[in-house]
């Protein structure tokens, strides 16, 4: 584009929020009026003058709706399921079938000039730009519905913001309708723009509580992982708070190896690699840090015999046979204790030197188990389903009680290998697309 295209997009933009905003509010900073002195006299006033009743934007109504959803090419798992479900609940709550297509299309196919549209999340529009930019003058965390006289457009600084404008949508939009089937409508030229508030991410706890149920969704693809000494396989992975530990699974002469690599996740950067290590299928890792070790899992001797690598050097440091059988494990310095995982879904809390305090059998033993993360509060137990376009992460807490088996949305291609948290992020990493995955609490019931 040149110069001159870029100002006058730029321009048009900005005469459209400005007419906008002018068409929206009447308050000024502080909520101060920016409207001109009364300067009438009582005599002019004797005749009460009103404004005109604004006219509504009608969106669904006796089971049926003009507007279409336009939504953005590029999204991921959390906007994915969130667009989905609002699709889905639309139809659930006003009988109406609504058509969604994307940014892409609506460009190869433009619609008709004052075409009612519905237009969600960080679109190529100008429509979602003029949104954009009144969100960031307003700064913070917030979502904004902006309406015009044929296009609703809806969008936050996040998918969970982006969640309380379409929430906002249902319950301030929606009456009771005719004939029993609710409708949905909205004054034209209306605008709202949330307050600001932490940028909050769903919890565990709040979804059970609410009674929305608990999913997970993959929202961004952070790290690929590199094959180093011909293992090319992703296996167990952790983090010790700072860096990030992967273990790669590779074969020679018939015997299969690992080699443990180290990244930094804020710059991808790969810091180092190991040699080749008798770690055999290195299923699962985790950081000792009483020890200052990477424990690994390795599959090998009945599931039993596990070993240490030093996180400095990446160096094999020896190896002890357990007690029992492990296929997952993730160690707590809290209690200087681990949470580990066994072949049969037995799920079990073992001392420093890997003897059982406890254990129960999960209720979910749907399979493929993989690897196994805990945060202390919760058990996360992910579950390959293969064939299948979504997996599993089996929630319990730390009693053994199940909370969910939450679908693992967004990783259809892939195989979930381990999980861990780092600042408060969680992650989930795979086998056959090669990626580590940031990975958001999602309800699986949104409305």
């Amino acid at each position: 584009m040149t110069t001159i295209g870029k100002a006058a997009r730029y321009a048009a933009l900005l005469l459209a929020v400005l007419m906008l905003c002018t068409a929206c509010s009447t308050g000024g900073k502080d909520g101060e009026s920016t409207s001109p002195p009364d300067t009438t006299t009582a005599e002019e006033t004797t005749v009460a003058e009103t404004d005109p009743p604004k006219e509504r934007l009608v969106i669904a109504e006796n089971g049926k709706t003009d507007f279409g959803v336009i939504l953005p090419d590029e999204a991921d798992g959390a906007y994915l399921s969130l667009f989905s479900s609002f699709l889905r609940a639309f139809k659930e709550k006003y009988g109406a079938l609504i058509v969604s297509t994307s940014d892409l299309m609506s460009q190869i196919r433009p619609s008709a000039p004052g075409a009612k549209e519905i237009i969600l999340g960080n679109t190529v529009k100008a429509e979602t730009a003029a949104l954009n930019a009144l969100l960031e003058d307003a700064g913070g965390n917030r979502y904004g519905i902006m309406v015009t006289d044929s296009k609703i457009v809806i969008n936050g600084t996040s998918a969970y913001q982006c969640y309380l404008a379409l929430d906002y949508f249902f319950t301030q939009f929606t009456s009771a309708g005719a004939e029993g089937k609710a409708s949905a409508s909205v004054e034209s030229g209306f605008t709202y723009i949330s307050e600001d508030r932490a940028d909050h991410r769903f919890t565990i706890a709040e979804l059970l509580t609410d009674g929305r149920g608990v999913a997970f969704a993959a929202t961004e693809k952070v790290l690929r992982f590199q094959t180093k000494n011909g293992a090319s396989t992703p296996q167990g992975g952790c983090t010790d708070g700072t860096y990030v530990y992967v273990g790669m699974m590779g074969t020679a002469d018939g015997q299969d190896y690992g080699v443990i690599s180290k990244y930094d996740l804020s710059s991808g950067a790969l810091l180092g690699y190991s040699e080749r290590l008798p770690l055999f299928h290195n299923n699962d890792l985790t950081y000792d840090a009483k020890h200052h070790r990477l424990v690994v899992a390795t599959l090998d001797d009945g599931w039993k015999k596990i070993s240490f690598v030093d996180p400095d050097t990446l160096e094999y440091i020896g190896d002890v046979t357990a007690p029992v059988g492990i296929r997952g494990l993730e160690y707590l310095p809290e209690s200087n204790t681990y949470v580990a995982a066994s072949h049969n879904v037995e799920i079990m809390i073992l001392d420093e030197n890997f003897n059982k305090i406890s254990s129960h059998i999960c209720a979910d033993t749907t399979l493929m188990t993989q690897g196994l993360y805990s945060d202390g509060e919760y058990v996360y137990d992910p579950r390959f389903l293969e064939g299948k376009a979504t997996h599993l992460v089996v929630v319990e807490d730390m009693s053994g009680h199940l909370l969910a088996s939450a679908q693992l949305y967004g990783l259809a291609n892939a195989e979930p290998e381990h999980m861990f948290k780092l600042n408060g992020q969680l992650y989930i990493g795979c086998n056959h697309s090669g990626w580590l995955y940031a990975v958001e609490v999602v309800p699986q019931n949104w409305w």
